[in-house]
């Protein structure tokens, strides 16, 4: 038996025709069979086929226990259910109680005796077949699509419904509805249980087995799958199937999706389920709340993942870690769960396999033509992938009904279709096939390679492409396939002249010998006639009487001879429609004239029909594979003239056969059984065929059963091959000529004549039996039905089983049969055969009248007694003769009726009782019964005015709610319109979704003014936009007038196209806010894709979005300069895009010409001012508004685009990508010119700042410098100049165009804008404001800065870094935060020598005087000695533009104190709310509340502060101690905590740089209690002259240590002794500090520390004179840093870029 086959593709759309066990086996339905297959861990392997069936499988389920492993259940279209065995595959059970055909079904796993299975008009079937018990129900009238049986509660069954409903149903209490689950929208595909029960499983890390209730999941067409609660009736929870996972969505006409979801939930791993998706994908939900990967994709290789809608889920195997899929796109896939990959993809067949070819480059690559119009190459090298199957389908567009491989050309394949189309293919490239010019009219049935008809020396190495269809024979020339074929008929004839025999034959057939010396064709009368290479006739061969169907050569070389030549290379088979394969040796033939050749060397004589392939053994001379339509390949010795083996487990027709090239004992064959099998000679036993009149007679009488099988096969072909995709015409002709008029299944060779003479006496015989059998029946019905059987017995053995069956009227599959397969010429008397007898409407009365003579004669007797008697002495008709109420009176006519009416509604055949009701007269009864059986037909009603008016209105609305359970809704719409139930018939079609008839009707019927009109739309734009037609559902809107509405809904598409109608739509229907947010939307729509002609376009055709062209045009100016100076960022843009601006036309010429003067350029600035020619951009920009684009320039129509803009402009986005920055760059640049224009200066500036904001918060530097290059050529001051010019150009242009301008008269100084920087010694501004255009500048210096760094590091990428000498001394910043050295104090610091001590530091005059502490002098000689290093390092390098003036300015337009004050102000106050949260969520105040007061115990419920005024008490040090030691322990570091006499705190360089001078345990204390207010001791004057504040309280608390105060924020304030009182205080005075702060300088401005790292970095280019001025500036940087460091971080990272800075100093 085969083990690796092709299979037919399995049944489409259906919930459950597929299956798998843990015993390892596999199943699925495949036409009218099911399919087995066995698999352990690789790819699945063949095991057999169930073929009991007559119509399409539409169910298969596999037992699941151990008492039903080895059985298997499937349904059928035909309304059956069958259970059988999987290893005798037998029936064992069955039922055929459906009706209507079977959808769905399910097998309890509990219950392993019930079966559960539902049809296409909602009948459940529960049957139960070991007790043949089998209940029926019906709870909805509609498809059921889906069942499963519970597997926690034996008679709980889920069933979902076509319209979305599932039912929760208990079938012991006559399928009792427990709930009804509603959410879904549409059909249910799937259901699935979850394997373990509880209905919180999910929640909990351990089940319970005791949970009640359990979990069902269900999947639906709305691409939802919805969790229920079996217990509660509710739904759980949800997932939505993703939007995109990376595959292209395959959509059907209409444009919805294709979507079929199919569930399957893991048994061993509960929390995982499995779903199918979108075009193919596998999803695996992981549903633990806690799942690090709550989806993810199963993955797989090319050509093993499914690329079209999945139908089936099930797993399987030994260990259940197998999955297996069925798809739309004809694979079955084998999965790995453990891995989530795919192990195989078995290949299947969705049409006949009408060929299949081995290449002779390659002999393990074959090629398959199929019927469904695709080639299957099949590499069968591959042993890792047993199934390495390539598809190709790109240009052909019908059955590929042959196939050749190209002689030498590896990978070129020629195919021809069923419609005569010829093409070649290169399987070896993704190019679509060439396809010849030349069609033939028909099907092509053979296609061969052959040396060229007209052979030169240029061609001799070409081959030709020959094929043959209509008749004839046309020659292809690969190399120009465009060109008109030759026909080789006409070329045979002017060889060999026009009246040599067989010219004009009917061709069928061509094959070219293998060393291409000649060419044999066969011909429809039989004959083959053999032709030299040139076609000069050699001989003609005639040993066939019907029609060549195949012709094969033996091969020149064959591998049991080695290379050399054959003996039986001059060996021709030829096999044809007369059941014959004959072989004729044309090796001793005479050349000198054509010959005729009338016998053949050997016949083979074997098959019972026409033989369809033939297959020489390219490995063992002799050997030859046929095949035919008997279903059979026989494998004969030529040589001896014997059949070797026969294989006979195809299913049908085999249409072809092919010996493999690499194995001598492997035969592949294939045909009308849609599959290809390789089987084994050695594996099948000796062939023993009868010959002669006994195998004939055989024939025959195996022949009934053949019949009966093909029967079963053919007359459910169509609907089979419609359900999977394949061939739809049912099994099509081989040959379309004359010969196909003989009876392809006759198994004798009787004529026609014959046949017909046979049959008029099986009519005449049939004809005198049943007479006998008539006139001699004298017993009842059933004694006449048993004389009828045995006579039609006997007929049998007189006529023959096989004519005995052509005339039997019962037998509907026989008729069938014999319609396709009997002889055409008999078609009047099949025609008689076929009519059938209606059904007598007096049954009974025609069984009493059959009972035979006797009591006929004494009906009659009875008879006259009832009419002839007196008056009287009449007798009345008693019960037993009931029958003779017709000869009688009226009364006994009614009961006679009546008793025929019983009977016919007891054999439901109510249309013959209700007729005899309205005979009765009883037209009311008769409409009620049908009324109650749903039995109403269109003849009823017609009736029903009979009656009266108002029977008739009952009837009309009877039936059509009938019609509308039956789903003919239209024409149930119909019948309530003829009572006048308009609205009815309106909410018929709107209750089932069919709104374009219920809008059409309301149309015509109803008012326009009706309400009902909203409703209507409103439902059916619901339902389309659910379908994703969005543009319909736009048009219901519009219908409503709701345009907004309308919009929306197309907007969903979020193309241009929908964006541009809805912007259209909206601004038409005067909905302008709408419509200029969708023009918006376009206009950056097109703006990111940098197509501004587009955006041009669109602006123009509306008047109001013409307010966005400014906006445009300074987004294409803007892309078009950063392209010059920041290229890489925006990246290459083709230069067709740009507009070309022309020069101003004469008209517009009034715009001045604005000189710009470098001098006036800010020294700072490293660039050379940007222009565009002699203007800048903004004068650029201008220009082209008012000169190219005719931007309107009066004060209204400006502040009407500015208000308009900024409304627009409003909702910004952070991160975004580069293009959407440019975006929000050119609207805030669009805003500034046009503020500009408007005179208002400061919201320009704040306009400006806001697009260099967004570039430095988005990271992009390099656009930001050129940005500020492109605006601001001079630097910040020309702004200001910038607005002067711009006023002037506007009253220009205003006295030229006569307009009125407004906001000319402002003026704007320096002054009021900008802060002058002051030529001091400090490094950083002072003031107390900090205005708009100060913050721009600190971002243009920022700019300035980034610039000169990027320039360092460009030039010193290939410097070595070298260590600083161990000797130096590293610098640790962690200093006091609450700083309170002055400027003066720190210059006389850094002016004292290295190798000194430090003198005693001034103080202010209202505070007295300390000497700083050794550790003071110490540090800032080591900060001096670093610093000297670090310059006598940086002057050998490379000189830089930078000077240290230029430093300076820059230093003092980035350091604001009052910014960087607010910076580290705000940083505090965060840290302090985080450090009250965390004290509130601990309750730290009311634990130490409750303790004992006590101070040194830290149990005081007050508040323990001190000012600076006053004494503290001696505190006791073993307090400070165990402080001290506390605060070691929190920070992870061991301190040594010691006396405070012999020891000292270390403090790090950088606190001994901050320390103040004074003496912080000398401070003085005070108690401060809650009830009093707090003190905030902190004069502005007392820290420097300089006017900055304190960062730190002044206020000193008792119950904290000293070294507390110099602790970063991040540590402080989460010290387990700060209470809440203490951060409550804390708050307090920042937040007081906070508000001190003027408004303006709440503008955002540079991070300090950004800055100051940035400014330090570039000490290292400054050329400098004397060293000094770079190590005192360096000193002054770090130090005012440091003031504002109020983090470990910050004081850290000042550390180490200290560190590194000096390093490279010194390099």
């Amino acid at each position: 038996m085969a083990q690796h086959n092709i299979p037919p593709s399995p049944n489409w759309y259906c919930s459950k025709v597929s299956d798998a066990n843990c015993s390892g086996q596999y199943v699925f339905g495949a036409r009218s069979n099911v399919f087995m297959f066995k698999t352990t861990s690789g790819a699945p392997k063949y095991v057999g086929i169930f073929t009991d069936h007559k119509d399409r499988v539409s169910t298969v389920l596999l037992g699941q226990t151990e008492e039903t492993l080895m059985l298997c259940c499937s349904t059928s279209d035909d309304g059956t259910v069958k259970v059988w065995d999987t290893t005798s595959r037998q029936t064992i059970k069955f039922h055929s109680e459906h009706k209507d055909k079977i959808s769905c079904g399910s097998w309890s796993s509990l219950q392993h005796d019930l079966i559960v299975t539902g049809d296409e008009r909602g009948n459940l079937m529960c049957w139960q077949y070991e007790t043949d018990i089998c209940q029926k129900f019906k709870q909805e009238k509609e498809y059921v699509f889906s069942i499963a049986c519970s597997p926690h509660k034996k008679f709980q069954v889920a069933v979902g419904y076509k319209s979305g409903t599932v039912l929760l149903l208990d079938i012991t209490k006559n399928c009792k509805v427990l709930h009804k689950f509603r959410g879904h929208d549409d059909e249910i595909h799937s259901i699935a249980w979850c394997p373990v029960p509880g209905e919180t499983v999910f929640d909990d890390e351990e089940k319970d087995d005791n949970m009640i209730g359990s979990i069902l999941a269900t999947g639906s067409r709305d691409r939802t799958i919805r969790f229920w609660s079996t217990e509660k009736g509710r739904q759980l929870f949800q997932k939505k199937l993703p939007v995109n996972t990376g595959f292209k969505r395959e959509q059907r006409e209409d444009g919805r999706n294709k979507v079929w979801l199919s569930l399957c939930w893991r048994k061993e791993k509960w929390h995982q389920l499995i779903s199918s998706s979108h075009g193919g994908d596998l999803l695996l939900w992981d549903l633990q709340p806690s799942a690090e990967k709550p989806m993810q994709i199963f993955s797989a290789s090319e050509g093993k993942c499914h690329t079209r809608v999945v139908f089936n889920i099930c797993c399987g195997g030994v260990d259940n870690n197998i999955l297996f899929t069925i798809s739309m796109d004809r694979l079955v896939g084998v999965w790995n769960l453990k891995t989530v990959s795919c192990i195989c993809a078995v290949p299947t067949l969705g049409g006949y396999m009408y060929t299949v070819k081995s290449s002779p480059v390659d002999p393990g690559r074959l090629a398959i033509g199929v019927g469904d119009s695709m080639i299957r190459v099949w590499n069968t090298n591959n042993k890792s992938n047993i199934f390495d199957v390539q598809t190709l389908w790109q240009g052909i567009k019908s059955k590929v009904t042959c196939l050749n491989w190209h002689p030498s050309k590896e990978g070129w394949l020629a195919y021809g279709t069923d419609d005569g189309r010829v093409g070649i293919y290169d399987i070896f490239s993704q190019k679509p096939p060439l396809l010849s010019g030349t069609f033939h009219r028909k099907t092509v049935y053979v296609v061969v390679w052959g040396p060229p008809s007209k052979c030169t020396e240029e061609n001799k190495s070409n081959f030709s492409l020959y094929t043959v269809g209509d008749g004839i024979i046309l020659e292809h020339h690969p190399k120009s396939l465009q060109q008109e074929a030759t026909q080789i008929n006409k070329l045979i004839e002017t060889v060999n002249g026009k009246k040599t025999p067989g010219s004009q034959l009917i061709r069928s057939d061509i094959s070219w010998k293998p060393d291409y010396s000649l060419v044999a064709i066969g011909n429809e009368d039989g004959s083959v006639d053999v032709y030299w290479a040139d076609f000069k006739l050699r001989c003609v061969i005639q040993v066939h009487r019907k029609l060549i169907n195949c012709l094969q050569w033996h091969p020149h070389i064959t591998t049991q001879g080695g290379s050399a030549i054959s003996s039986c290379n001059s060996w021709l088979a030829s096999g044809a429609n007369d059941a014959m394969v004959h072989i004729v040796d044309l090796s001793d033939i005479p050349v000198d004239k054509p010959v005729t050749i009338i016998e053949s060397m050997r016949k083979l004589d074997g098959h019972s029909i026409r033989v369809t392939g033939l297959s020489w053994s390219p490995h063992i001379d002799g050997r030859i594979a046929s095949c035919g339509y008997d279903s059979s390949v026989i494998v004969w010795n030529v040589k001896t003239g014997t059949a070797l083996v026969k294989y006979d487990e195809h299913q049908g027709r085999i249409l072809g056969v092919l010996w493999s090239g690499l194995d001598p004992d492997e035969v592949m064959s294939g045909g009308f059984d849609c599959s290809l099998h390789r089987w084994k000679i050695s594996s099948l036993p000796k062939a023993v065929i009868e010959y002669g009149a006994k195998r004939k007679k055989s024939k025959k009488k195996r022949t009934d059963q053949d019949n009966k099988k093909r029967d079963h096969k053919t007359s459910t072909g169509s609907d089979s091959n419609e359900a999977s995709g394949g061939d739809r015409e049912g099994p099509p002709k081989h040959r379309e000529n004359k010969e196909m008029s003989d009876n392809d299944n006759n198994t004798t060779t009787t004529s026609h004549t014959e046949l017909d003479d046979l049959q008029k006496l099986l009519d005449k015989k049939r004809e005198e039996l049943l007479k006998n059998a008539e006139q001699t029946s004298d017993n009842k019905d059933t004694n006449k039905k048993s004389v009828t059987q045995s006579n039609d017995n006997k007929l049998q053995q007189i006529l023959g089983s096989r004519f005995y069956h052509e005339t039997k009227k019962d037998n509907k599959s026989n008729k069938r049969t014999e319609k396709t397969e009997s002889v055409p010429s008999n078609t009047a008397s099949a025609q008689k055969i076929k009519k059938r007898k209606a059904k007598s409407y007096f049954p009974v009365i025609a069984q009493a009248e059959n009972r035979g003579k006797s009591q006929t004669h004494n009906d009659l007797i009875q008879l006259t007694k009832i009419v002839c008697g007196e008056k009287n002495k009449r007798e009345s008709v008693s019960v037993e003769h009931n029958h003779l109420g017709l000869f009688t009176n009226r009364r006994a006519a009614f009961k006679c009726l009546k008793k025929e009416g019983e009977y016919h509604q007891k054999n439901d055949n109510m249309d013959y009782f209700l007729q005899m009701e309205i005979w009765k007269g009883n037209i009311r009864g008769a409409l009620q019964i049908a009324r109650e059986k749903d039995e109403l037909s269109d003849w009823l009603v017609a009736m029903a005015p009979l009656g009266s008016y108002d029977m008739w209105l009952t009837a009309c609305e009877d039936y059509a709610r009938q019609l509308e359970e039956d789903g003919q809704y239209h024409k149930s719409a119909t019948y309530l319109l003829s009572c006048h139930k308009v609205y009815d018939a309106i909410d018929l079609f709107k209750r089932h979704k069919l709104y374009k008839e219920a809008v059409s009707l309301a149309r015509v019927r109803l008012s326009p003014l009706e309400p009902l009109f909203e409703d209507l739309y409103t439902d059916w734009s619901q339902q389309l936009m659910k379908d994703g037609q969005y543009e319909q559902a736009a048009k219901c809107y519009v219908a409503m007038k709701k345009i907004q509405d309308a919009a929306k809904v197309l907007i969903r598409r979020s193309d241009q196209s929908s964006l541009k109608t809805a912007a259209h739509m909206t601004l038409l229907a005067n909905e302008k806010q709408q419509g200029m947010l969708y023009a918006q939307r376009v206009v950056n729509q097109c703006l990111s894709q940098y197509t501004w002609q587009d955006a041009y376009k669109f602006l123009n055709e509306h008047e109001a979005t013409k307010i966005f062209v400014p906006f445009v045009s300074v987004h294409e100016l803007l892309v078009k300069e950063l392209q010059i100076l920041a290229g890489e960022s925006i990246g290459p843009i083709s230069s067709d895009k740009f507009s070309v601006w022309v020069d101003i036309p004469p008209q517009n010429s009034v715009i001045p010409d604005f000189i710009l003067d470098d001098s006036e350029s800010d020294p700072v600035l490293p660039w050379k001012p940007y222009l565009m020619g002699k203007h800048s951009f903004p004068h650029h920009v201008l220009r082209c508004w008012y000169g190219n684009l005719n931007v309107a320039m009066d004060t209204n129509s400006l502040s009407n685009m500015y208000k308009t803009l900024i409304h627009h402009q409003s909702g910004r986005q952070g991160l975004l990508d580069t293009s959407q920055i440019i975006l929000q760059v050119s609207g805030d640049l669009t805003l500034f010119l046009l503020a500009l224009l408007l005179n208002e200066t400061t919201a320009a500036i704040n306009h400006l700042l806001q697009a260099v904001i967004s570039l430095h918060e988005a990271g992009q530097l390099q656009l930001m410098q050129a940005v500020c290059q492109l605006v601001l050529p001079h630097g910040p001051k020309y702004l200001l100049k910038l607005q002067q010019e711009v006023t002037a150009l506007h009253v220009v242009i205003s006295m030229e165009s006569h307009m009125n301008i407004e906001g000319a008269s402002k003026v704007n100084t320096l002054k009021r804008l900008l802060s002058e920087l002051k030529e001091d010694d400090n490094i950083s501004s002072t003031g107390h404001r900090c205005r708009e255009l100060d913050c721009l500048r600190a971002y243009y210096y920022l700019a300035v800065a980034n610039y000169l760094q990027d320039k360092k590091n460009k030039s010193s990428d290939e410097a070595k870094i070298q260590d600083v000498p161990s000797s130096e001394t590293d610098i640790k910043v962690e200093p006091d935060v609450c700083a309170n050295t002055s400027t003066a104090e720190a210059d006389s610091t850094s002016e004292q020598p290295p190798n000194k001590d430090v003198d005693k530091q001034s103080q202010p005059d209202d505070k007295p005087q300390t000497a700083p502490s050794p550790l003071d002098q110490s540090k800032s000689q080591n900060i001096s000695s670093i610093a000297q290093t670090a310059v006598a390092g940086s002057s050998k390098s490379e000189p830089s533009a930078l000077t240290m003036n230029k430093l300076l300015d820059m230093s003092k337009g980035l350091l604001w104190d009052i910014q960087a004050k607010r910076y580290a102000l705000t940083e505090t106050l965060g840290y302090i709310h985080k450090a009250i949260s965390q004290c509130l969520l601990t309750d730290k105040t009311k634990e130490k509340s409750s303790q004992p007061q006590n101070v040194s115990s830290h149990t005081r419920p007050d508040i323990l502060l001190c000012s600076k005024g006053d004494k503290s008490n001696d505190r006791d040090v073993s307090v400070q101690k165990e402080l001290t030691a506390e605060d070691s322990r929190e920070d992870g570091k061991e301190k040594e905590v010691t006396d405070s006499a012999d020891d000292t705190l270390h403090y790090s360089d950088v606190e001994m740089m901050l320390a103040n001078g004074k003496d912080s345990a000398n401070k003085s204390r005070k108690v401060l209690w809650e009830d009093q207010p707090p003190l905030y001791i902190c004069d502005k004057h007392e820290t420097s002259t300089r006017g900055t504040s304190c960062l730190s309280n002044p206020t000193k608390y008792i119950n904290v240590p000293d070294e507390w105060y110099s602790m970063p924020v991040d540590k402080k304030y989460f010290m387990s002794y700060v209470t809440m009182p203490v951060l409550r205080e804390e708050q307090d005075f920042v937040t007081h500090e906070l508000k001190r702060i003027p408004d303006s300088s709440h503008v955002p401005f540079p991070t300090t520390f950004d800055t100051a790292k940035m400014l330090l970095k570039l000490t290292q280019m400054c050329e400098a004179q004397d060293m000094k001025e770079v190590i005192e500036y360096r000193e002054k940087l770090v130090k005012w840093a440091l003031n504002f460091a109020v983090t470990s971080k910050q004081r850290e990272e000042l550390n180490t870029l200290l560190d590194s800075v000096t390093k490279e100093s010194a390099v």
